[in-house]
């Protein structure tokens, strides 16, 4: 009978990760800290919603917790940072972040919403990475 195969047997291909665009340290977490404080503003500006009203912790009015999902949304998927460390700059826990990514993505089947989504985007590119358009 053959030896079961170890998940370090170089036949067997492991499921790698792509490298992290930001290596864990300190300076790091700051840096994605600041990042969310930038999407934040960025929203808050954009919707006419007060940035402190989405730093608030506890369960806010609808429309506000629409900014603010939009807000978790952009950071994770234009700034590719975390959800874990979204949640830390959004004073949420990860698994209400994977919650606000999943409901943008099914609301951008509507036009107009992801016009709107889009426009956020760029702004966070343009402003938070100084990307160019």
């Amino acid at each position: 009978m053959a030896a079961a195969k170890r998940r370090s047997d170089p036949e067997i291909p492991s499921a790698e990760q792509p490298p992290s665009p930001y290596p864990a340290s300190k300076k790091t977490d700051e840096r994605w800290m600041s990042e969310c404080e930038a999407v934040i503003d960025i929203v808050s500006a954009f919707f006419n919603v007060s940035g402190r009203e989405i730093r608030n912790p506890t369960r806010s009015p609808a429309p506000v917790a629409r900014v603010r999902q939009i807000g978790m949304y952009a950071a994770h998927t234009v700034l590719q940072i975390p959800m874990k460390n979204v949640g830390c700059g959004f004073t949420r826990d990860r698994t209400t972040v994977q919650h606000a990514v999943n409901l943008v993505e099914d609301w951008r089947e509507d036009g107009e919403f992801d016009g709107i989504v889009d426009q956020v985007e760029r702004l966070v590119r343009v402003l938070v990475r100084r990307e160019q358009i």
